[in-house]
């Protein structure tokens, strides 16, 4: 639904189902994927939380924070988890009453705020 959003209001987004095909070899596409974002929506979920490639994925994200310029890391939360140490001190975007179409709708433009995305936009969602 996130994606969806996304790709309605002309934003480009990386998703790894869509982005990586057969054969291809998938850390590298992952890695070139965060090297040619503008931001990385972290989704927490307690799933996510305890994914081996989302920590991977999330460390390359930290050193290109560091490293680029205007880069940023932007936390969503979607289900009640323990925050991991990291997001602990940053503050994320509420969607776990995503299912809500006006809690959805608010946590979407912190979204493209937080992306400086929210200027001239009307998001419409039903």
């Amino acid at each position: 639904m996130l994606d969806a959003s996304f790709l309605a209001i002309g934003i480009k987004t990386f998703l790894d189902e869509r982005a990586i095909s057969v054969g291809d070899y998938i850390p590298k596409k992952i890695v070139d994927g965060i090297e040619l974002a503008t931001h990385l929506v972290y989704i927490m979920s307690d799933a996510s939380i305890k994914s081996q490639w989302v920590e991977e994925e999330l460390n390359i994200a930290k050193v290109r924070e560091k490293e680029s310029e205007g880069f940023k890391i932007l936390p969503l939360l979607i289900e009640n988890v323990e925050l991991p140490t990291y997001v602990k001190h940053v503050r994320y975007a509420d969607f776990t009453n995503w299912r809500n179409p006006d809690a959805y709708r608010f946590s979407f433009l912190e979204i493209l705020r937080a992306m400086k995305l929210n200027r001239g936009y009307l998001v419409q969602m039903n």
